[in-house]
């Protein structure tokens, strides 16, 4: 909870949120200590939603909370993107219509994030908005 996000991210999520992208968040993390998180580091202002475990029946890669995310952003999946590190991530957001952009950065390769269906794979967040405004 103490490290926070880079400035990187940061300059990224405004850059975005300038652009008029709406974004939210789909997290492993409790709701509580997520909310503890964004409060901290000041991002919170920056996200619509977010959706945790304990908001929905079944979780990743179940389409199930990038559709509660969808449905607080009314707009349509077809519109929507889900960025993400793991192959759940993938999974879960083409279940739910979106497109997947594939961000390797530890735990899974980027054939894995393929296989798992990105439509994109990015190498650092830097190269994001070049996809996003394709």
């Amino acid at each position: 909870d103490q490290t926070g996000p880079g400035n990187d991210l940061v300059r990224l999520l405004e850059q975005l949120k300038q652009k008029g992208f709406v974004m939210g968040i789909v997290s492993f993390v409790r709701k509580t200590r997520l909310t503890r998180r964004l409060d901290t580091w000041k991002l919170g202002d920056y996200f619509r939603c977010a959706v945790t475990p304990e908001q929905v029946a079944e979780f990743k890669p179940s389409p199930q909370p990038y559709l509660k995310a969808i449905e607080d952003f009314h707009v349509p999946a077809k519109e929507c993107f889900v960025v993400g590190d793991e192959p759940v991530d993938m999974l879960g957001g083409k279940r739910a219509g979106t497109r997947a952009i594939g961000l390797p950065q530890g735990f899974y390769s980027r054939g894995e994030l393929e296989e798992a269906g990105a439509d994109s794979i990015i190498t650092s967040l830097n190269a994001l908005p070049s996809i996003l405004l394709q």
